[in-house]
């Protein structure tokens, strides 16, 4: 029989640097702030949403 040499790709792969926390303990990240702040944003439009749909239910209630 005949055997099946296997066949071995190498690529070239280029070293990624390690990330430095540091711009993002000291808020240097834009991206970080960002984001931050678009999490604050949606939190507070879902509370306002929600304490809008409890208003309009109490005054349907009246």
């Amino acid at each position: 029989m005949h055997q099946q040499q296997p066949t071995s790709t190498h690529q070239a792969t280029s070293q990624i640097a390690p990330i430095d926390p540091t711009p993002i303990s000291q808020s240097e990240s834009s991206t970080a702030v960002i984001l931050a702040i678009a999490i604050l944003i949606s939190t507070f439009t879902a509370s306002l949403t929600g304490l809008v749909q409890v208003l309009m239910n109490a005054r349907s209630y009246r």
